[in-house]
């Protein structure tokens, strides 16, 4: 099997890959493969010309986690080719969700501030949430979440996920049509899900109000899962005591912006409730994270290759 990566990688990483993948496949990276016969194309954002012209491909496999939109638009208007992605920073990701639990919980980021200016009573006031024997709701059950449940279950907390398929038997997912009815019941909602259609704007101002002013939301899927204007409202007006948020509204655009660029049309860095991270739960780049990386690729070629069942981007649902 040819497998084809269309960017230039570093020539350690091409030696990590063709160590780990199956001594039967052929890699070539960056110059158009002379190959026309290529079976796997691994790009983020695919040359639509590169597309057209690999009559044998049959897949392609992004290499991160999130498939930019234009990338499943174009996998979209062609059916005959599957679309892959890997969850190499799942396990970055569920840390930075714990950590911001615990930050959001105990009011860290804001004890910390007063401490340094010698205020050691300015917090005292505010309310801590002690995790054990809380109940968590988690949007989504994929790779995120999984990492999350162990140290999650290992404080105490009482685990409920929100899955499109509950599966038979497990008595720990709900479908969610069952949302507001286990918001009534919960303490901590955390999403990890992936911006789509049906996920867009999912928590919004009912739901915030069914979460209540003991709820803390922590957010690591994307940003527009949760209403912008909603969210803000409730944790100024402490609907919600907390939340913790590494997805946000509005990103740089443009070379020279990262300093300049506030993550919203509303002022959420005045809000003392809310934990901010600026979009770094995957902590790229990060050499532990890059050997994830590449040994969460070499996986998914050697499953293609070995015809091992692989869940597939399903274009029209976005994920």
């Amino acid at each position: 099997m040819h497998v084809h990566f269309q960017d230039e990688w570093s020539d350690e990483d091409q030696d990590v890959l063709r160590r780990e993948v199956d001594g039967q496949i052929r890699l070539s990276f960056a110059s158009p493969p002379e190959d026309h016969n290529t079976e796997v194309l691994v790009a983020g954002r695919p040359d639509e010309k590169l597309l057209d012209r690999l009559r044998g491909l049959h897949s392609v496999i992004v290499p991160f986690a999130g498939p930019p939109g234009k990338t499943m638009a174009m996998l979209a208007d062609r059916p005959d080719l599957s679309l892959y992605n890997i969850h190499h920073n799942a396990v970055p990701v569920a840390e930075l969700a714990l950590g911001l639990l615990l930050a959001a919980a105990r009011h860290i980021p804001l004890r910390d501030r007063l401490l340094r200016t010698g205020d050691w009573t300015g917090s005292y006031h505010l309310p801590s949430m002690i995790l054990r024997g809380k109940r968590v709701l988690i949007l989504g059950r994929g790779a995120i979440s999984g990492e999350l449940e162990a140290p999650l279950r290992a404080l105490g907390m009482e685990l409920r996920f929100i899955r499109n398929n509950p599966r038979n038997g497990a008595e720990d997912e709900f479908h969610p049509r069952e949302l507001h009815r286990l918001l009534e019941e919960t303490d901590i909602l955390i999403s990890t899900l992936p911006l789509s259609d049906d996920s867009r704007g999912l928590i919004a101002e009912k739901e915030l109000e069914l979460l209540g002013p003991r709820g803390i939301l922590i957010n690591v899927g994307r940003g527009r899962v949760i209403d912008e204007d909603a969210l803000y409202t409730a944790l100024a007006d402490r609907t919600i005591q907390a939340a913790g948020l590494d997805v946000w509204y509005h990103y740089p655009r443009g070379e020279g912006r990262a300093g300049s660029t506030l993550p919203g049309a509303r002022p959420f860095w005045e809000l003392e409730n809310l934990v901010m991270s600026p979009h770094i739960a995957g902590e790229w780049p990060n050499p532990e994270v890059q050997r994830m990386r590449l040994q969460a690729l070499a996986r998914r070629i050697n499953d293609i290759f070995h015809k091992n069942p692989v869940p597939k981007v399903e274009t029209d649902r976005g994920y």
